[in-house]
């Protein structure tokens, strides 16, 4: 998704770290309550979603949209985590790490309060065309699913991919093409042909295959 400012280095550096957030949050944090092994286990993974969290308290006006959906999602995926735990899931957890958890479900919260409010006056009418991304908390409640190494991509298509991605995977690109889903519904359906090629590219890395996560996981909850 495009910045709501300019980029730099300080952009940069959060779109990595929201990298390592979305990999906690989908792939660690629901679960590890679960397989962590023991409470240090637990600590540790707490203790990285406070850093995270305590990185983006200090800088949120530099956040961009990409940014905010990874608040979001760790706001959902905490929320979901203690409703989990308050109908008998998860009671292996101990009051103290319940009460962590929640503390960091309200300190996502109020981020993502406050940083919208920048969004809203920094770019208003990219807010409102992005708002079904960023406006409400996501719960991801899939369970996980074991690779099947027989579809990994190898290095040749991944080099082959390269001018690829530097001809047609722009942020201007990908913005359109989440739009086109906002504009679809049950009944109707405005995804383009180039669009659903794009989004469906195999061997693609870095930025572009983080937007192609997000478009598919946004054309299932249509």
């Amino acid at each position: 998704m495009a910045a709501f400012i300019r980029p730099s280095p300080i952009v940069n550096t959060m779109k990595t770290t929201l990298i390592v957030l979305l990999v906690l949050c989908f792939l660690s944090f629901r679960y590890a309550s679960s397989y962590a092994r023991n409470d240090a286990d637990m600590q540790q993974l707490l203790h990285a979603l406070e850093k995270l969290l305590n990185f983006f308290q200090k800088d949120y006006r530099h956040l961009n949209l990409d940014g905010f959906f990874g608040l979001r999602v760790l706001e959902g995926q905490l929320q979901l985590l203690i409703s989990e735990h308050s109908v008998g899931g998860h009671q292996h957890l101990s009051s103290h790490t319940l009460n962590q958890i929640t503390a960091l479900k309200e300190a996502a919260q109020n981020l993502s309060a406050i940083g919208l409010s920048e969004v809203k006056k920094g770019n208003p009418e990219y807010y409102k065309n992005m708002a079904p991304v960023i406006a409400q908390p996501w719960m991801v409640r899939k369970p996980h699913r074991r690779l099947d190494p027989s579809l990994r991509w190898e290095i040749p298509l991944y080099k082959a991919q390269l001018q690829f991605v530097r001809r047609n995977f722009t942020e201007k690109v990908s913005d359109q093409c989440m739009t086109e889903i906002f504009n679809s519904d049950s009944e109707r359906c405005d995804i383009s042909k180039y669009c659903v090629r794009l989004m469906t590219s195999r061997g693609l890395t870095g930025y572009p295959i983080t937007h192609q996560l997000l478009w598919s996981v946004l054309v299932e909850d249509r």
